[in-house]
């Protein structure tokens, strides 16, 4: 017997039925006005514990229409929405579903709604379904009533594991930046921090950071340390300078504002006051 559910509405699957091993969600929509071009999709976000995908292959979507685990798979992108029925539809294996994996989010959204002025007011008769895949005997549904006006993202559903039981729960949350809200909300982006290559700093580039127009203000410097050190009598001394260069996101202000430039316009002239100096330069990358 098929259960309909409200916005918040709660299914328990192993109670309800215990033996159920794999099941389809299935999603369907139709266009308010005949004629209009709207491409709906559906995508899945597969979160671990810290409500994050643990790797992209368990983002599900147009793109990707398999998880890494083998245990969900997309039926494809269907563009028109047109006629009754599923639109798209996810299928989920229970059995295959990585312990890791807690929650499973099923969101709809209007492709490009943004650019195209389209948003959810313009849908009607959306529904999310769950239904055993083997018998296809439906479980719950929960059929959008909500009033939308802006939205083009819309989180459908998610099934979610509590006490090692699998539950669903109908959602209904609008989104007003497409499929962009749930990759922001869901991924997690140090990753394209990690992939960035980092510029390499060699010992000739550090002689790039000072303005050449200054060469000569370089070498009177240079001239007063030779004085200091002679006064202090170690101008003989051999002394090893090492210079090491930070060149992190996070000293960007350091070199725009020339600090940077100064240090260099003072620690060169000591670097090479004396010939016998042994001169070396570091480069470490954060």
């Amino acid at each position: 017997m098929e259960i309909e559910l409200s916005k918040g509405g709660r299914f328990n699957l192993s109670k309800e039925a215990p033996n159920l091993k794999k099941v389809a969600i299935g999603l369907g929509w139709q266009i308010n006005k005949a004629g209009q071009i709207c491409d709906i999709d559906a995508s899945v976000f597969m979160l671990g514990a810290n409500g994050k995908i643990p790797d992209e292959k368990y983002f599900i979507f147009y793109n990707n229409l398999e998880s890494l685990d083998g245990s969900l798979r997309h039926s494809g992108d269907n563009r028109t929405g047109e006629g009754n029925g599923d639109d798209e539809t996810i299928y989920v294996d229970l059995a295959k579903i990585n312990p890791a994996i807690q929650e499973i989010v099923f969101v709809v959204t209007i492709h490009q709604g943004q650019e195209k002025n389209q948003n959810f007011s313009q849908i009607k008769n959306a529904f999310i379904k769950i239904y055993n895949y083997e018998n296809r005997n439906s479980l719950a549904r929960y059929n959008l009533r909500e009033a939308f006006s802006q939205e083009t993202a819309l989180e459908f559903g998610r099934l979610y594991k509590k006490e090692n039981e699998w539950r669903f729960q109908a959602v209904g949350e609008g989104y007003s930046s497409g499929l962009q809200s749930f990759v922001d909300k869901y991924i997690v982006e140090t990753k394209q921090e990690e992939n960035k290559v980092k510029p390499k700093v060699e010992i000739p580039v550090v002689i790039s950071y000072i303005d050449i127009t200054k060469k000569a203000e370089i070498n009177l410097l240079k001239a007063k340390v030779d004085i200091v050190l002679e006064k202090k009598g170690i101008s003989k001394n051999v002394a090893r300078v090492a210079l090491v260069l930070d060149i992190s996101g996070s000293m960007n202000h350091q070199y725009n504002s020339g600090a940077v430039q100064a240090f260099l316009e003072r620690i060169v002239p000591v670097a090479f006051s004396n010939k016998r100096c042994n001169q070396e330069v570091y480069s470490r990358r954060t």
